[in-house]
């Protein structure tokens, strides 16, 4: 059997967009972006990765998961595969979010590391 678990730690790169995608079907989707230091050039070496979180737990998250937000994200690593309008084949890969922990400061400028899980 084979594993299929990510986390990554970063920040939240704009607010969370919460979608109806059936009944009672929610889907909350939002990006991070992962610092991982410089290149050898010189330039940023930054990850960007689209995460998804699912009903209940999407709906339970929405107000938390704002631009700039510390979080740590733990999930399966996913794929939808698609055409594009030009007829080319794309996939897009993005964490499909079981366990999220935020970190850093609240709005109101208070320490906050809390965890929440599906």
């Amino acid at each position: 059997m084979d594993f299929n678990t990510i986390t990554i730690t970063g920040n939240v790169t704009a607010d969370a967009k919460l979608r109806k995608i059936g009944d009672n079907k929610h889907a909350l989707n939002f990006a991070i972006v992962c610092n991982m230091g410089t290149r050898p050039n010189g330039q940023p070496d930054s990850l960007y990765t689209d995460c998804t979180i699912y009903d209940n737990f999407a709906l339970a998250m929405e107000k938390y998961i704002k631009r700039g937000r510390g979080v740590v994200v733990m999930g399966t690593l996913k794929q939808n595969q698609f055409t594009d309008k030009t007829g080319t084949k794309q996939i897009h890969h993005y964490v499909s979010v079981t366990n999220l922990k935020l970190t850093g400061k609240k709005e109101d400028g208070k320490d906050e590391s809390t965890e929440h899980h599906a």
